[in-house]
């Protein structure tokens, strides 16, 4: 008995105290980006901050657009005035956001904790010893500051009351599972995708032949009053932020590729342990299933968007995660030789991804060591250059607009840049812009200032690079370095620079 006491003690801290340890790590670092261009999202809170409206008309000076649902906005923006913050504190600004991200990851464990204890046999030390993998697993997007761990967490919450819904048919769970996927959708724009599924774990239990015209009426009418909080503002901006094209190639190696190599262990213990559960006619291992194929769905499928990750895939790997819980061999490891082989076997590969996880992510712990004077200097040299202090800059290095969100324009550039070749953004109001002297200056990474203006991009340009060299920089020329970016001005500009 003190020996599987030991052993228990064991597994829980090897589980939760590398997830402690990596959140902190991830949390408080100085990098401005541990995951997913994070600096788009802390510039739109900095104009929050600054008195800007969240969702602002792309096509007008200065050309700036919001990607994502406020939720995540509204929150951190709220904490920042709650602490007093204002635009300019960068780091105050970052540790809120990744905080309430990392706040989020948790919530998402104690949620996968909860669905284990009530459809899983584990015992409670093995159960939380797999929820606290989450963040080892998921590795910098667990803290970072953008809405993607918020809306994971309401995804999870939306699983556990849809599977108290199947359970006890009460229509109280049903509401909360909608409304939580709702909330989802006002977090990222993804859950839209996901609003069947409360209806669909109903039906992995018992099919649709009990199912009440009042329960689907209910569900709809959750949704569709979630419709009233929508403003044409947020929809333009989410038509051009997300119409960013389709790219397969992009999906194939950026997301695809990752996301079974590192992961490829859970996915087999996954398939193992749904395979040991699906021998019983229990319905709880089939529901989870079919909400596990949905995600799986849903996020290939819109992976296929260019600029996606690897977290595209996050719901789905919450729900391996909970199928390898529902392994009846882990629930009951002395059951026989068979059980107690199949259970070695799942709980080794699911040892295995996890220290696979923590090597893929070694770049992004190396780079959390870095000194914020280090990584800042470069943006407040821009930041405090004489010359440009009352000027409109066109940045085009995503790392500088943080240092300049006052005056910040054509941003994301990367975002509008692949909106615009994809047809949902005009250019010729920027283009304007530039001609009659309101956008003079532009700056860029050294490397992509030479893409930018060469006359022949390689053929390894993303086509936003060569639509903006071609159509916006035609007249602009280098002038000097200002910090870590090279300082563009136009031809009918340049003597500003000087």
């Amino acid at each position: 008995m003190a020996i599987d006491r030991a052993a228990n003690l064991v597994a829980l801290l090897g589980s939760v105290c590398p997830a402690i340890v990596l959140m902190a790590v991830y949390a408080n670092t100085a990098s401005i980006t541990i995951a997913g261009e994070e600096q788009n999202v802390i510039f739109s809170i900095q104009n929050m901050l600054g008195g800007e409206a969240l969702y602002r008309d792309p096509s007008a000076f200065p050309f700036v657009v919001t990607q994502y649902a406020p939720i995540y906005y509204d929150l951190c923006v709220a904490i920042c005035r709650l602490l007093g913050l204002q635009q300019d504190n960068l780091r105050g600004i970052y540790l809120a956001g990744r905080l309430i991200s990392t706040a989020a990851t948790l919530g998402t464990c104690l949620v996968m904790a909860a669905i284990l204890a009530r459809y899983s046999g584990l015992g409670r030390v093995t159960r939380f010893t797999l929820a606290f993998l989450l963040p080892v697993l998921v590795g910098p997007w667990a803290c970072v500051a953008r809405p993607d761990p918020l809306y994971l967490f309401l995804v999870a919450a939306s699983l556990w009351a849809a599977m108290r819904y199947a359970e006890t048919l009460r229509l109280r769970m049903l509401v909360v599972s909608a409304m939580l996927l709702l909330a989802g959708f006002y977090t990222k724009q993804t859950a839209l995708f996901l609003f069947p599924l409360p209806l669909g774990v109903r039906f992995a239990r018992e099919g649709w032949s009990n199912l009440k015209l009042r329960d689907v009426v209910a569900c709809l009418a959750v949704y569709g009053a979630g419709a009233v909080f929508m403003t044409p503002p947020m929809l333009r901006n989410f038509a051009v932020g997300l119409g960013n094209g389709i790219d397969f190639s992009y999906a194939f190696h950026d997301v695809y590729v990752p996301a079974i190599v590192y992961r490829l262990p859970l996915l087999v213990a996954a398939g193992l342990a749904y395979r040991d559960a699906a021998r019983s006619a229990d319905w709880r291992p089939r529901a989870i299933g079919l909400a596990t194929l949905w995600y799986l769905i849903v996020g290939a499928g819109l992976a296929v968007k260019y600029g996606s990750s690897v977290n595209y895939l996050d719901e789905f790997l919450v729900g391996c995660m909970l199928i390898a819980g529902m392994a009846p061999c882990l629930a009951a490891p002395l059951g026989g030789s068979r059980q107690r082989g199949l259970a070695v076997v799942v709980l080794g590969l699911i040892i295995a991804v996890e220290a696979i996880s923590i090597y893929g992510n070694r770049p992004t712990l190396w780079s959390a060591m870095t000194s914020r004077q280090e990584l800042y200097a470069g943006g407040h040299a821009l930041a405090a250059d004489a010359e440009l202090r009352d000027q409109f800059i066109m940045v085009l290095d995503t790392s500088a607009m943080i240092f300049i969100p006052e005056r910040a324009a054509f941003v994301p550039v990367e975002v509008l840049g692949s909106s615009a070749v994809s047809g949902h953004f005009d250019l010729a109001p920027v283009t304007q812009a530039v001609r009659d002297g309101r956008l003079c200056f532009a700056v860029a990474a050294p490397g992509l200032v030479e893409r930018l203006l060469s006359a022949a991009p390689t053929r390894d340009d993303n086509p936003w690079i060569r639509e903006i060299g071609k159509t916006l920089l035609a007249d602009f020329h280098p002038v000097r370095t200002v910090g870590a970016w090279v300082l563009l001005a136009s031809d009918a500009c340049r003597g500003r620079s000087q």
